[in-house]
This record gives structure tokens, C-alpha cells and sequence, in this order.
């Protein structure tokens, strides 16, 4: 029975979409109703796409109980929306949130989804200069199942916001902080003796040298993955290392040696 309902959601959201393609201007938001209408007792994951996707399309999500919300590439959404996605039961049901590339939002819309306790993943990559560390550390400190963080290119978050998410998201197992060219040595002791970080991606971060990364690593022992630039502030290694031992763990190590990093 559960099978059956998801491929009836499935095409009923495929059939919906096309329908917004088709009609104008308003239907981005009929679009978003009518899923939500369906799905909101299934837990489906709610992929609406970014057609004409607003703040006003947000409130019926916000009225759901969905656990997956992939917002990426919403453009036109802004701190209202995030408003309104707080405002419901949603935030005592979602799990995972994409809003990468939502660069409208700003941390007084970031603020809103402390509310959220359920959120295990959060993706804020690319969302713009006017997220900050004032959001990003108030919102990560009450946010203590979080497992997988994505901050990429938000290049106002630092040290500070680092501190609070070392301390507080106890159940981290995956940061992405490539592009935080403003983190140094300092933020990452944050995660020193972190008990469950396995991946750490510090691309296109350059203000600490291996002797940090190396003195914090050790001491994380789930660690499996780190990403590096090859130009972080000397003492590098003579070489660069494939792996790192960890207690009876082997950690990877990438090295990337671009000096133009791409910006995806």
C-alpha cells in the first residue's frame, strides 16, 4: 500500500508541475497546494522545483508534516518564506532541508529555523553574504541532531559560527565548509575530540596550517575524510599525505592544488 501511494504522489507531482509550466503565473503556488494537499500525511519527500516557487507558495509546506524539503535554487524565496516554513508543523516533522542558492535570505530568515528540531541535514551553501555568523551559530546551538551541514561559500561565517556547532551538534558526522576562506586554526579546534564527525571538507580555506588540521584530526577518531587545499599556511607536510592514521581508523586525505578553486 505504502509503494502504491508513492507512485501515485510521484506522478501526481509530475502531472502538477507540468500543469505550472503551462499556465502562468500563479500556479507555482497551486502547484506547491495541491502536492502538499496529497502528500502531508505520507511523508514524502516534497521536491517542488523553482518555478515560480514564492514565499506564498511556502505556506501551505509550512502546514505539512513532510520529512524531505529541497528548496535548492529557489531564488525568489526570502526570509518571509522561511517565516512561514516555521510558522506549522512542519518544523516538527522535517528532517532534511535544501536551500542552497537561496541567496535572498538573510540571517533574519535563517533565525527561524531554530524551531526546527527534527532537521538532521541543512544545506545553506551559496545563500549569500547576508547569512552570517549572528544566524548561524544561534540557529546551529539549538539544533542538536543535526548530522550533515552544508556552509559552503558563505563567506561571513567564521571562527564564531564554528565554536557553536563544535560545542552543540553533538551528532555531526558531516561539514562542508569549502569556501569559508575566513575559518583559521581556531574554529577548527572547535571539533577537537569531536565524537562522530567522519567528513570534513575545508576547500578554498586557507588560514591554518597542517599541524592544526593534523592536532585536530588525531583526536577525532570516527574521522574518514578530509579535504585540503595544497596552499594552507605553512608548516605544510613535505609531501602530501593520501591518509591519516587515526587510533586504529585510516583517514583520507584530498589535496586540491588548484589555485582558482571552482565555484560551483
Amino acid at each position: 500500500m505504502a509503494w502504491f501511494l508513492v507512485q501515485v504522489l510521484k506522478r501526481f507531482r509530475g502531472q502538477a508541475y507540468q500543469m505550472a509550466q503551462n499556465k502562468g503565473a500563479n500556479m507555482g503556488s497551486i502547484y506547491i497546494q495541491s502536492f502538499v494537499d496529497v502528500s502531508t500525511y505520507y511523508e514524502t519527500a516534497l521536491e517542488p522545483g523553482c518555478l515560480r516557487v514564492t514565499d506564498e507558495s511556502l505556506k501551505a509546506v509550512g502546514e505539512s508534516c513532510i520529512r524531505d524539503l529541497n528548496l535548492g535554487g529557489c531564488y525568489l524565496i526570502t526570509d518571509l518564506g522561511l517565516e512561514y516554513l516555521a510558522d506549522g508543523d512542519l518544523k516538527n516533522c522535517l528532517q532534511h532541508l535544501n536551500m542552497a542558492e537561496c541567496n535572498q535570505i538573510s540571517d533574519n530568515g535563517i533565525i527561524f529555523l531554530k524551531s526546527m528540531a527534527a532537521l538532521t541535514e541543512l544545506s545553506l551553501s551559496k545563500c549569500g553574504v547576508h547569512v552570517t555568523n549572528y544566524a548561524i551559530a544561534d540557529v546551529l546551538s539549538h539544533l542538536s541532531n543535526i548530522e550533515i551541514l552544508d556552509l559552503s561559500w558563505l563567506v561571513n561565517v567564521t571562527d564564531i559560527s564554528l565554536l557553536a556547532i563544535g560545542s552543540k551538534c553533538v551528532k555531526l558526522q558531516k561539514i562542508i565548509l569549502t569556501g569559508c576562506e575566513a575559518i583559521s586554526a581556531e574554529g577548527l579546534r572547535a571539533f577537537s575530540g569531536h565524537q562522530t564527525l567522519k567528513r570534513l571538507e575545508l576547500f578554498s580555506c586557507y588560514n591554518f596550517s597542517w599541524e592544526d588540521v593534523e592536532s585536530v584530526a588525531l583526536t577525532c577518531t570516527k574521522l574518514e575524510y578530509l579535504g585540503l587545499m595544497k596552499r594552507i599556511k605553512t608548516p605544510t607536510p613535505e609531501f602530501s599525505f593520501d591518509y591519516l592514521q587515526i587510533q586504529h581508523n585510516r583517514c583520507g586525505i584530498d589535496w586540491d592544488e588548484d589555485s582558482d578553486f571552482l565555484f560551483w
